[in-house]
């Protein structure tokens, strides 16, 4: 079973942007991440890896404050919104480690 301490520890490596997040946030994105990624079939030591990265990708969505909104230009009035199929680095690292996993649900090792 991962820790979730050890995946706290891991997004603050991982994604130290996410500092301003208090540790109560952390931990419970932390937490959702572990149960999904367990879900997902990741077991030991690569539990943890991919827990981390798709705990950082909570934190990118929760740090973002959800706005759509990515450009502003007030002299012309132009507003860009971002694509609502936004993914962070953190999800395709996550979805990459979800690719390296067989139909038994045992890690591979996969190198880039």
């Amino acid at each position: 079973m991962a820790s979730v301490l050890e995946v706290v520890r891991r997004i603050k490596i991982v994604a130290p942007q996410f500092d301003s997040l208090n540790d109560e946030t952390l931990t419970t994105l932390a937490n959702d991440a572990i149960l999904v990624a367990q879900e997902d079939g990741f077991k030991g030591p690569m539990l943890v890896i991919a827990a981390s990265y798709l705990a950082a990708h909570y934190a990118s969505v929760v740090n973002s404050k959800n706005s759509n909104v990515v450009k502003q230009k007030l002299a012309v009035m132009e507003v860009t919104y971002k694509n609502d199929s936004f993914k962070s680095d953190y999800l395709n690292q996550y979805n990459n480690l979800l690719n390296t996993l067989t139909d038994h649900g045992k890690n591979k090792v996969t190198f880039i």
